[in-house]
């Protein structure tokens, strides 16, 4: 299954959660990545239900000057997940950050 969300121009507000559970890894605790004011969606999945994101790369393209863009995320394993989005916020166990202290 392929699947693809393209920012239409309209005031609609995207948000991706991906949470790793705690008992997914054997490193400890729970991992939460929030993307904010997504744009240019892409999900490619494949014929299996279970989605794996084991090396997301997440880039600073502020200097680009895109209008509300900060950073781009992509799957560079399985390229099954990319986009843009405007803010980045990661939360665990031991705390949080957001995209200004990355």
């Amino acid at each position: 299954m392929s699947q693809s969300a393209e920012d239409s121009g309209n005031s609609v507000e995207v948000t991706i959660e991906l949470v790793r559970p705690r008992s997914a890894h054997k490193a400890g605790g729970s991992l939460t990545l929030r993307f904010e004011g997504v744009r240019n969606l892409k999900v490619d999945q494949g014929s299996w239900s279970l989605m794996q994101f084991p090396l997301l790369e997440i880039r600073d393209i502020r200097a680009r000057g895109w209008e509300g863009l900060a950073y781009q995320v992509v799957d560079n394993e399985h390229g099954v997940l990319s986009c843009a989005c405007k803010d980045v916020l990661v939360e665990s166990d031991c705390g949080s950050l957001d995209g200004s202290e990355m």
